[in-house]
């Protein structure tokens, strides 16, 4: 399945969520399948001192119409939504996203030598 970033430029660099000074407030990176005509959110996030503000909710939106207009059907978030984490489920249910499914991430050690 072949992944495509799409216009990451202009979600990261050309209409992030930026500060006059140049501090970034707020980005995210939208994947686009072409293969399955859907795409997906990860990650997204906010600086601490710039949230509640609208801005992770105006990158959501900003990459769904990016999405979109490349063909893509729907949308799917991967975020750090543990039960330790609620916050981070906040701004992609408030643009209309719902729980599908609980991953398990699964961690190996490497030993060296």
């Amino acid at each position: 399945m072949p992944w495509t970033q799409l216009n990451e430029r202009d979600l990261t660099e050309g209409e992030q969520a930026k500060l006059p000074h140049g501090t970034m407030a707020s980005s995210t990176i939208t994947w686009l399948d072409d293969v399955n005509g859907t795409a997906e959110f990860e990650p997204a996030g906010t600086h601490p001192d710039y949230r509640r503000l609208g801005l992770a909710r105006a990158m959501l939106l900003h990459g769904m119409h990016l999405a979109r207009a490349a063909g893509a059907g729907h949308v799917t978030v991967a975020s750090l939504g543990a039960p330790g984490h609620p916050q981070a489920r906040g701004p992609h249910y408030g643009v209309g996203f719902w729980e599908l499914t609980r991953d398990a991430p699964l961690i190996k050690t490497t030993n060296s030598g």
